[in-house]
């Protein structure tokens, strides 16, 4: 998958569609959040997984643009005491309200 973070583990998949987990169930759900903040939908898979599934069309550009933020999302949320702020914790409901 090309990632070069610690906390991808067991990639795993063929082709378009791969997953891999993070260490913890906070982590996976954070990144989830600030993906999508920065305009990449993905899934949560298992308790700690994250699953990729592309279109099937789908080009080099889009792919590249997909990895950018994922690795933003990534080291993003590996800062310590990392926490969401902002309208999509409104949506989402992941504990921080804004007023």
């Amino acid at each position: 998958m090309g990632m070069d973070f610690n906390d991808v583990q067991h990639p795993r998949g063929m082709g378009l569609m791969v997953a891999f987990d993070l260490f913890t169930k906070k982590m996976r759900d954070d990144v989830i959040i600030e993906a999508a903040r920065n305009g990449l939908v993905i899934l949560g898979c298992g308790f700690k997984g994250i699953r990729l599934i592309p279109p099937y069309l789908v080009g080099r550009k889009e792919i590249d643009e997909a990895i950018s933020i994922l690795r933003k999302a990534l080291k993003t949320c590996s800062q310590p005491r990392f926490r969401h702020k902002g309208k999509i914790c409104d949506f989402l409901d992941c504990g921080e309200k804004t007023t």
